[in-house]
């Protein structure tokens, strides 16, 4: 036995079963209790394999579980589509200029009196209550209060 458990990631033992069948079953530390040595599955699209009738043939598939790992190489790579700077630059200040409009926005909820859309009178004010809020009104029937920002 290895002085150095935690090292083995994997084994193949040898089992016999009472009629005298040999199989030979690959296994491999448990996740949490790494000193228990569970039996590894071998999975394909069609079944699953838990044992295997040669040392030859588990040998083929200890690669699973020693934590070898697969090659992987980019074949394809898409680069981002980024914008020029000019672009950026555009986009910026048509929303940075459109920020500072004050005029009443819709903002989705309805009027408590009549039920129309009410508006954010000033969506650039904000009362610094707690909780913020802003101030609404009814274009329909002059209803005025706030909502929680």
């Amino acid at each position: 036995m290895s002085n150095n458990r935690q090292s083995t990631t994997a084994r193949i033992i040898k089992r016999t079963k009472v009629d005298g069948t040999v199989k030979f079953v690959i296994q491999q530390r448990h996740f949490i209790f790494f000193w228990w040595w569970v039996d590894a599955w071998v999975n394909n699209d069609i079944s699953t394999q838990d044992s295997f009738l040669t040392l030859e043939e588990a040998k083929k598939h200890l690669c699973y579980f020693d934590g070898s790992k697969a090659k992987e190489e980019i074949i394809i790579e898409m680069k981002k589509k980024l914008k020029s700077l000019d672009e950026h630059n555009s986009n910026s200040w048509s929303n940075y200029s459109s920020m500072f409009e004050n005029s009443p926005k819709p903002n989705g909820i309805a009027c408590p009196k009549c039920g129309e859309e009410l508006m954010d009178s000033q969506p650039m004010a904000t009362l610094t209550s707690h909780p913020p809020k802003k101030d609404i009104h009814c274009p329909s029937c002059n209803y005025r209060g706030y909502r929680i920002a």
